[in-house]
């Protein structure tokens, strides 16, 4: 990594704390050149051309991964806005009347680490949890809080669509 993209990363972290925080005091500057510093040294071979791969195993991150990922989010986010809506309209309702379930979903994640990052974003996703994960046969069982009107069928096809962008994002 070059000085001037070094001292562009430490500066951008360095601005992020300021306007998080929204502090100019010296312990607030302080501990954000604290930290501004160690994630730096976290994140720079990550992203150095001259690593194969980064600390911790982490591989370099090429143009055709972040832009899977830059596609990833909006649509993530989508769904999360959606999911969120759907259970507002539950928990407003005059009269609750749940159908929640539990079901079973064989995933087809290439690696462990695909299928924990599936796990993670079905947890996320207000009106479904996962219960457990089975590591060996990449099952998934997972809680949604409403089955009556979309059906076993249908969350295992949104889970399949959100399985279909976690493999290119990882692939």
């Amino acid at each position: 990594m070059s000085y001037f993209k070094a001292v562009a990363l430490w500066c951008s972290l360095m601005a992020l704390w300021i306007s998080l925080t929204g502090r100019l005091d010296f312990g607030f500057l302080a501990v954000g050149i604290a930290v501004s510093i160690a994630v730096f040294r976290l994140v720079w071979r990550t992203f150095s051309p001259r690593h194969e791969g980064g600390r911790l195993g982490c591989p370099r991150i090429g143009f055709a991964r972040l832009m899977a990922f830059l596609c990833f989010v909006p649509c993530f986010l989508w769904d999360l806005l959606k999911a969120t809506w759907e259970v507002s309209l539950l928990a407003l309702a005059p009269k609750v009347d749940l159908h929640s379930g539990i079901i079973r979903v064989n995933s087809d994640v290439p690696d462990k680490s695909s299928l924990v990052f599936l796990a993670n974003l079905i947890t996320l996703t207000p009106g479904t949890l996962t219960l457990d994960v089975d590591m060996s046969k990449h099952d998934l069982f997972v809680h949604v809080l409403d089955l009556r009107g979309i059906g076993t069928e249908a969350v295992r096809s949104d889970i399949s669509d959100l399985e279909a962008r976690i493999g290119r994002l990882f692939s």
